[in-house]
């Protein structure tokens, strides 16, 4: 047993090592590490270890994702935990050390299991809703086994695989019709009545608008939802 911990811990420092290369991250290795690892303690790590992934279920559990990501409230990130595991995937958060510079990665348990891990540093339902479908692009396209960090900054999301995991998490969300449902909106009303019709939340138009430049910054905030604090598992 506790030689199998061991090739496990070596193991997890050598994937998490060759991602935080190919990231070119200026990431603490032993702050990262200890995150890591810190996970691996945890109720839902444990549950995940006895999980079935069912690429396929995820798949077809996809639309049922999308639908209750479109009404973001103090409960969607706890049901949505309980969507994803229903098809052995792990969605967790850990605490992380001060000043840590990542939101969150995408690993995996024994590469059997994937395992959406977060920090919990959540605002708006926006860019929350779009990150957790730019993991699951992570698990669903790129090989099995990969680590992927998600930072803070956009900046550091330029590699084939990270425009690989926007480009699912656009298609996923905003599907055949793009952002051409929100051209030239600018009007609270005009958003969220475009918003419903696409069957996203206001709050990730909004965030995508405003990645895109199709509507100014001062615009459209009172739209998204503010989930800090709504899922501590």
């Amino acid at each position: 047993m506790l030689c199998a911990q061991r090739t496990r811990s070596a193991s997890l420092v050598s994937d998490f090592l060759a991602a935080l290369k190919e990231s070119g991250a200026d990431v603490a290795r032993t702050a990262l590490t200890t995150w890591l690892r810190a996970a691996e303690f945890t109720e839902p790590f444990e549950r995940g270890r006895k999980y079935d992934y069912d690429e396929a279920q995820l798949r077809d559990a996809l639309p049922e994702l999308r639908a209750r990501a479109a009404r973001p409230d103090k409960t969607m990130l706890s049901d949505i935990a309980g969507l994803l595991g229903d098809v052995g995937v792990v969605f967790m958060v850990v605490a992380p050390p001060k000043n840590f510079p990542l939101l969150g990665m995408t690993r995996w348990i024994d590469k059997r299991v994937p395992v959406i891990q977060q920090t919990g540093r959540w605002g708006k339902d926006g860019f929350v809703i779009w990150t957790l479908f730019h993991e699951l692009g992570h698990v669903l396209n790129d090989p099995r086994g990969e680590m992927h960090l998600e930072y803070k900054t956009e900046k550091k999301r330029t590699s084939a695989a990270e425009r690989g995991a926007n480009q699912f998490a656009f298609e996923t969300l905003f599907r055949e019709e793009g952002m051409e449902p929100f051209q030239g909106l600018t009007r609270d009303g005009d958003i969220v009545r475009a918003a419903r019709q696409v069957g996203i939340s206001p709050g990730v138009a909004v965030h995508q608008m405003h990645r895109k430049r199709l509507l100014h910054y001062r615009f459209g905030n009172n739209l998204c939802v503010d989930l800090k604090g709504t899922f501590g598992e």
